[in-house]
């Protein structure tokens, strides 16, 4: 290669690079969806005969930096999150961050050929970003699940692009709540979650 053809090649290569970097930049909740799947591919291919407790450890770090948790509690919780004592805040927001690792890690099951494909055209929503995938398991069946991602983490998810995750809390805590406070919720989420990790 001539020293023109290498600069050419050169320049070319660069601004490839540039593009895909101002790509990746310009889509950071892409990148997060797409790291996240990335983590549970990991997990599924290295659960083999491992309890749902140790499938939790793998997925806790990956799960606690996609979705901001702290926020997805207050959120599911609604208008009631002002009448729960500030002290018990904290702790019903921890045992929720429990909960969802716990529940990923239960419905991780052995490797079989699953893959995940995210869209790399997201969409502007009230309260974020809208990111949407699809989970592909062996046979080729597609389910659609999509993400509302603000201030770098994931806040609601969507199955179908329809069933909202957060609102489907909500019913479910509001409930809880109204027969039995904070202290009835907080119990409720660690007794659930002690259950799934015990699978």
């Amino acid at each position: 290669m001539n020293r023109r053809m290498f600069l050419r090649a050169g320049t070319i290569a660069t601004a490839a690079f540039s593009a895909v970097s101002y790509a990746a930049a310009a889509e950071p909740a892409v990148g997060l969806i797409e790291r996240f799947y990335g983590s549970l591919t990991n997990a599924m291919k290295r659960a083999g005969s491992s309890s749902v407790a140790e499938k939790a450890r793998l997925l806790a770090g990956p799960v606690n930096a996609t979705f901001d948790t702290a926020a997805m509690t207050r959120l599911a919780i609604g208008q009631q999150w002002s009448s729960i004592a500030a002290g018990q805040q904290g702790a019903i927001q921890q045992a929720f961050a429990r909960f969802l690792v716990a529940t990923y890690a239960k419905q991780i099951r052995n490797y079989s050929g699953e893959r995940f494909e995210v869209s790399q055209a997201t969409e502007s929503r009230r309260i974020g970003t809208l990111v949407r995938s699809k989970i592909i398991d062996g046979g080729g069946s597609a389910t659609s699940v999509d993400y509302i991602v603000t201030a770098g983490r994931a806040i609601d998810i969507y199955l179908n692009s329809s069933v909202s995750e957060l609102a489907a809390r909500r019913a479910e805590f509001g409930s809880i709540l109204a027969s039995g406070g904070g202290t009835a919720l907080l119990n409720s989420l660690n007794e659930r979650t002690n259950r799934l990790l015990a699978g």
